[in-house]
């Protein structure tokens, strides 16, 4: 009997067990970026603000004046439409609604928010002081502040209660708006042009700097009478990322026109102090850019090189200073990859292998590569290219001329995303990951489980302990000294299961996807 007791608890252990697991990888190594376009709501305690959005929470620092990581998917929020939040300064819990779920986070100290059992659909959240209370469509409810229960319907609708949505009291000012005006301190009514829809804003007591969150338009920020505003809006330029390249505290994040997205703008994405400052760089700025998808960044000191599909975009000191490198109409087509080493950059093109000396910003083709490549890896001064003919090994020259030297033969599929750690070379087909010495002597595939025909790999990025494998159906990692594979998907918080491209700085593997951009902490 006690068997059959002890049997029954295990396999109910193993059915329950599932629902309470929180994965390492969905609640703290991973931070998703989107858009953050649509902000609904705001609320404040003592040394935060936090607003409502179309992506998660966005969480401002008074104390330190900056901003920390966002609140969505791998905290356990969904990523669309929270309209309202609100902080509850008697009990210093958080409290988010999205459509029909309330969600409420326990403290600063609280890791994850918890979902609860709410029913109705709530507009907006507000308290007395000591009290909690949720408007829905069926009317006022009076919840329990500390677990969230609805205890009564409220009748008396005179209340003051502090709502969530109706405008933010803070400490000095308090500012109204109505459609696209605004009203500051002193009375004087002011008109943006490039505003649009405000929800709401406020003025901070201590830094008197003034913040709106705005419907369409992002977050805007300027002084309190809102007669100098500048764009800072927080967020991607759009969602469709194409390159993230890694360069010491900047970050700069290349993207093709999102035509499924809320945004068709092209560009880039430059940001710097760990995500905290985003600057966006499209067609607004330079207008060679077009329709044009951003295929690669290089960096020689002060000058920033965009190669995108056709053309070369220089970025000097100083702010608005772009040029365009012109090599001739059709001369660079169809970008595959971008190598850089030292002031020496290649770009792998349809049209054939192109070198660029970064300083004197001169640009010439290599004559004598008899195939077409696709990706290409420089190791101290040997060059590897893959095509579908395998692998070309060749000596670059102090004057960067390109000596033949070796020809590794894939006799399966065709070369791809060529990468390394140090110790090994590792690239792709169209199905299996490869691996193999600097001199080609030694070549085997990875065991990477879950790979198959019908997933299409993306991108590689190595270290010393793993492969990262980016695909149209997540993120496969796979431990060199384990030899174990794991697969990252949406269920573990991605942003979304189509990669697109793979960055590692430091300890962070950045992930582009077709959604956003998510922040992976490797060894947390």
């Amino acid at each position: 009997m006690k068997r059959i007791n002890i049997l029954t608890l295990f396999l109910l252990w193993i059915l329950i067990s599932p629902l309470y697991a929180v994965s390492p990888h969905y609640s703290e190594k991973m931070t998703n970026y989107h858009s953050f376009r649509y902000l609904y709501s705001m609320s404040q305690s003592d040394d935060r603000t936090y607003f409502a959005t179309n992506n998660g929470v966005i969480v401002y620092s008074h104390l330190f004046r900056q901003w920390q990581k966002p609140m969505n998917r791998p905290m356990g929020l969904p990523d669309t439409d929270i309209r309202t939040i609100y902080y509850h300064r008697a009990t210093g819990y958080l409290w988010a609604a999205v459509n029909k779920d309330l969600y409420v986070l326990y403290g600063d100290a609280a890791f994850q928010w918890e979902k609860i059992d709410f029913q109705g659909y709530c507009k907006r959240i507000g308290s007395d002081g000591n009290r909690l209370f949720a408007d829905t469509y069926d009317g006022i409810v009076e919840l329990d502040p500390y677990t969230g229960n609805s205890i009564k319907k409220i009748h008396v609708q005179d209340m003051k209660i502090n709502w969530s949505v109706s405008g933010i009291e803070m400490d000095l000012y308090q500012v109204q708006f109505t459609g696209e005006y605004f009203i500051d301190t002193e009375g004087s009514v002011v008109k943006s042009p490039f505003v649009k829809y405000p929800i709401a804003f406020s003025v901070y007591g201590n830094s008197q700097n003034l913040w709106m969150g705005t419907l369409g338009n992002g977050l805007y920020s300027g002084d309190k009478t809102v007669r100098i505003v500048e764009h800072q809006p927080y967020g991607l330029l759009n969602d469709n990322v194409t390159r993230c390249f890694a360069s010491g505290d900047q970050v700069f994040i290349g993207h093709g026109i999102d035509y499924k997205g809320l945004d068709d703008r092209n560009g880039w994405t430059e940001t710097r102090e760990e995500f905290q400052v985003f600057q966006w760089i499209d067609d607004d700025d330079v207008a060679v850019l077009g329709n044009q998808s951003v295929r690669g960044f290089m960096q020689y000191h002060d000058t920033l090189l965009v190669i995108t599909d056709h053309s070369i975009i220089v970025s000097g000191p100083g702010d608005d200073n772009f040029q365009t490198i012109t090599p001739g109409v059709g001369l660079i087509n169809t970008v595959h990859d971008v190598v850089q080493q030292g002031r020496t950059g290649w770009i792998l093109a349809e049209t054939g292998v192109f070198e660029i000396d970064l300083k004197e910003l001169y640009i010439r083709p290599v004559q004598d590569i008899p195939i077409k490549i696709q990706t290409g890896l420089q190791i101290k001064n040997y060059l590897y290219l893959g095509s579908y003919s395998g692998i070309m090994v060749y000596e670059v020259s102090d004057t960067n001329h390109l000596n033949f030297r070796k020809n590794f033969i894939n006799i399966r599929y065709g070369v791809n995303h060529l990468t390394e750690n140090g110790k090994h070379i590792y690239w792709c087909d169209d199905v299996f990951i490869m691996e193999s010495d600097p001199r080609l002597e030694s070549v085997r595939t990875l065991p990477v489980t879950g790979l198959r025909r019908g997933i299409r790999i993306t991108d590689i990025a190595c270290d010393t302990s793993n492969v990262w494998v980016g695909t149209n159906q997540g993120l496969f990692s796979y431990n060199l000294k384990t030899e174990q594979t794991a697969h990252l998907t949406q269920e573990e918080g991605l942003c979304s299961n189509t990669i697109q491209t793979l960055e590692i700085s430091d300890n962070i593997l950045y992930i582009g996807t077709d959604q956003g951009l998510t922040r992976y902490e490797i060894y947390k």
